[in-house]
């Protein structure tokens, strides 16, 4: 659904340059702000809701799997600022060489802890650490084949 959204609001910025018309000014203005619109605004979401969100996450989710407790850093609002700001940032027209991987490895270690804490809800058992590990892992391949669109298996 990311990709959609990038790919529909980066051809509306080429229909906007294209549209202007032959003033130079207005174009170059319209190519070089709404891509700093966008990463200004980028960065102020997800600042403004959790700073945890910015970065690429991938050295602190190695942090956690050593075994330090970081407060927050799965956190759902954390999810939702670092949606935000990834697809902002992949609008103003980045790729996959600025940065791309880190952050979807973080959305996936994000979504595989809020999931690991909605089982443990449900089913009522002890949250195991190594199951919690385990999951955090298999999520990181997750993110990493998302990016690259992979198909995702697993042998064991």
């Amino acid at each position: 659904m990311m990709d959609l959204l990038v790919s529909r609001l980066f051809e509306a910025h080429r229909w906007l340059y294209q549209e202007i018309g032959d003033i130079l000014v207005l174009k170059y203005l319209s190519w070089t702000m709404y891509p700093m619109a966008l990463a200004a605004f980028s960065t102020g979401f997800s600042q403004s809701i959790t700073p945890h969100s910015g970065g690429s996450g991938i050295p602190e989710l190695k942090t956690i799997l050593t075994g330090v407790v970081l407060e927050d850093y799965l956190a759902i609002q954390n999810f939702g600022a670092k949606v935000v700001g990834l697809t902002c940032t992949l609008m103003c027209g980045s790729t996959v060489f600025l940065g791309k991987v880190g952050p979807f490895v973080h959305l996936s270690a994000m979504a595989a802890a809020y999931l690991g804490k909605m089982r443990t809800s449900v089913t009522r058992e002890y949250e195991n650490k190594f199951k919690q590990n385990e999951m955090l892992v298999a999520a990181q391949a997750v993110g990493v084949a998302t990016v690259f669109g992979a198909p995702i298996s697993a042998s064991r």
